[in-house]
This record gives structure tokens, C-alpha cells and sequence, in this order.
């Protein structure tokens, strides 16, 4: 552990700083790479290559390069391709960075760049891939793959705090939303129960009552239909009664010549009807039916006679 803070003045060599130190201090504000748009590698005429103006960050070690430099690339074969990297290289042997071309290995069919050297005194960075086909004798842009922005082989440059470390809050939070969980599922259980139960206590209880209502309705009907057959039992006799009274009346009429004994009947009750039309229009105050054509001895009677009806009308 360091045992000085970065950095104050000296008094009496008490504060001594390095290289190493400033580079310590620095690397952890920055990632290793180059600054967007910097460095950037294209072809030239032949078999040449172009590296622009730029800055780069190498472990906390920089350096700017502030003119282009131009890189050569070495004849192809004329059969085999090959691919050649641009690579800057921080060399803490040498203290310094250099812009290099790493050639790459032969091959028949897809041939692979040659990894970064990275060592405790090396670390190479990668600007491009170029691809060197057999016999080629001219780089094409087409050629050269940019591979600044690959954060394995370079990277661009930014702050190394790129996103929050939540691995606390996610352990914390993964704990409450377990609980959380756990809570609810036994929650809804709980409530899920006590529905289960509700509803097969309210279904026995409709079936209960159902049951209630279906056997006094029962009970109802059978006292109903029991009532229904006496009444029908004694309206049946009494209708049968009545029935021989009646034709105990009228048995004697029946008898002998039933014809004229109705006719006798009929022309009876025709009498008695004119009586009623008499007393009811005509204003009898007397009982019409205690005089008689067959006695009227001893009745004195002031009236008209009508003829059309034949009868003494007051």
C-alpha cells in the first residue's frame, strides 16, 4: 500500500514521485485505447500505409502523435496471403511507444493476424488489419479492417467508470424481491384457501337450503294433493247428491206420459213468468199467485181487460 497520498509538494525529499507514479494515478481514470477519431490507418499509392495524427493511452502511459506517418508494407508472396497488423507498442524498456507493422503468417486459405504482445515491458495496441493478398502489389482501403474500436485488441478511450457497480444493490435487492416473492406466493395461497373455502361452505349452505326449500315444497304439495282429492271426494258427493234429489223430483214427471207431463211443466212455468212480468211492470202489490182462474168466488176486481194478453190489467 502506498504510503503517500497523490501529490503534494516535497519538503526535504519527503514526497517523491515517479514516472510509474503519475502513470498509476492516471490509469485509473482512463481505459487503454486510442481517443475517438485519432490514429486512424489508410492506404497510399504502392504498398504503403498512412497512420493519422492522434493521442493514445496506454496503461497510464501516453503519447501524442502529432504528424501522420506513413508505414511500409512488405511484398506479398505471390501466391500465399498473409495479414499484417499496425500496432502501437508502449515499450517501458525503451520509455517509449512506437508505431509498428507486424507481419503476419502465410497461408493457403484464411489466414489469421498475429496476436498483440503484451509481456510484463510490452503491450502492443492494434489500429488495423491488412489483408496482403498473393501477389498483391498495391494496398487497397478496401484491405485494411479498423480495429480501434475492439476493446480486446485496442479500444477506444473513455472514463473507466463506464456503469455503477450494483452488485451490492442487486444482492441486496435480489434478497428482497426472494422474500418479496416468497411473501406473495404464500399470500395468494392464504387468500386462494380462504376462497376455496368460502365458496364450498357457501355451496353446502345453497345446497343446504336448496335441500330446505325443496323438501318443504314437498310437504307443501302432498298437503295440497291430499286436500285437493277430499275436496274433489266431497264435491263428488255432493254433486252426486244433488243429483238424486233432483231426479228424486223429477222421477214422478218422468213417469208415465213424459211428454205431456213436460208439456204441463212448460206451459206451467210459462204462467208463473207472465205473473213475474205482471207484478214487476204492471205494479201488483197483492200476491198474484193466490188468485186462480179455477176460484174466484167472492173476489170483486176493478181493472180493463186485455184482450191480446187476456187479463184484467188495473
Amino acid at each position: 500500500m502506498a504510503k503517500n497520498a497523490f501529490f503534494y509538494r516535497s519538503d526535504n525529499g519527503d514526497r517523491i514521485y515517479t514516472a510509474d507514479s503519475f502513470s498509476d494515478w492516471l490509469k485509473k481514470f482512463f481505459t487503454t485505447g486510442v481517443f475517438t477519431g485519432d490514429l486512424q490507418v489508410k492506404a497510399l499509392k504502392g504498398m504503403q500505409v498512412q497512420v493519422g495524427e492522434g493521442y493514445c493511452n496506454i496503461g497510464g502511459k501516453v503519447k501524442i502523435y502529432d504528424v501522420k506517418e506513413n508505414l511500409d508494407i512488405e511484398v506479398a508472396n505471390s501466391s500465399f496471403p498473409r495479414i499484417d497488423t499496425v500496432v502501437i507498442e508502449r515499450n517501458d524498456l525503451e520509455r517509449d511507444f512506437f508505431l509498428k507493422v507486424v507481419k503476419g503468417d502465410y497461408a493457403e486459405n484464411n489466414p489469421t493476424p498475429k496476436a498483440p504482445l503484451r509481456t510484463d515491458n510490452i503491450y502492443q495496441i492494434v489500429l488495423a488489419e491488412i489483408l496482403v493478398g498473393g501477389g498483391a502489389t498495391e494496398i487497397k482501403q478496401e484491405n485494411i479492417t479498423d480495429k480501434r474500436a475492439n476493446k480486446d485488441v485496442c479500444g477506444i478511450v473513455t472514463s473507466t467508470v463506464e456503469e455503477m457497480d450494483f452488485t451490492q444493490f442487486q444482492a441486496q435487492f435480489d434478497d428482497y424481491y426472494k422474500n418479496f416473492k416468497e411473501l406473495s406466493v404464500k399470500s395468494f395461497n392464504d387468500w386462494s384457501e380462504e376462497v376455496k373455502e368460502e365458496q364450498r361452505t357457501f355451496t353446502q349452505e345453497e345446497r343446504r337450503k336448496w335441500n330446505a326449500w325443496l323438501g318443504e315444497s314437498k310437504n307443501q304439495y302432498d298437503v295440497w294433493i291430499d286436500q285437493a282429492e277430499d275436496d274433489w271426494v266431497k264435491w263428488a258427493d255432493d254433486t252426486r247428491n244433488d243429483f238424486d234429489v233432483w231426479f228424486d223430483s223429477v222421477k214422478d214427471t218422468l213417469q208415465g206420459d213424459v211428454a205431456q207431463n213436460l208439456l204441463l211443466m212448460v206451459k206451467e212455468n210459462e204462467k208463473r213468468i207472465d205473473y213475474l212480468e205482471h207484478a214487476v211492470f204492471d205494479s201488483l202489490t197483492a200476491n198474484p199467485f193466490k188468485i186462480t182462474f179455477e176460484n174466484l168466488d167472492g173476489i170483486t176486481f176493478k181493472g180493463i181487460w186485455n184482450e191480446a194478453k187476456r187479463r184484467v190489467e188495473v
